[in-house]
């Protein structure tokens, strides 16, 4: 349901925040979100580095089927030293 087959009616993204850690790394919240005729698909990131010490990804999605009573959400944590 999101191939290319399925056209994309409305997008958008959205900064929740965003700074440079006093020049020491760099981190943001977004939203990013699409709706298709019968469904519509969100990927909240939260993004973190640390120059020299850490980079960190927090992903959650979420797809909803119109017409149907639940939400699919998948959540991923990603997170490595910085070398």
């Amino acid at each position: 349901m999101l191939g290319q087959d399925n056209p994309i009616l409305h997008f958008g993204q959205i900064y929740l925040f965003e700074c440079d850690l006093e020049d020491c790394g760099y981190v943001f919240s977004q939203v990013r979100f699409r709706v298709m005729g019968d469904c519509f698909f969100a990927l909240f990131r939260f993004y973190v580095r640390v120059d020299g010490v850490k980079v960190r990804v927090i992903d959650t999605r979420i797809f909803h089927e119109f017409g149907t009573d639940h939400l699919i959400r998948e959540f991923k944590h990603m997170e490595s030293d910085y070398t």
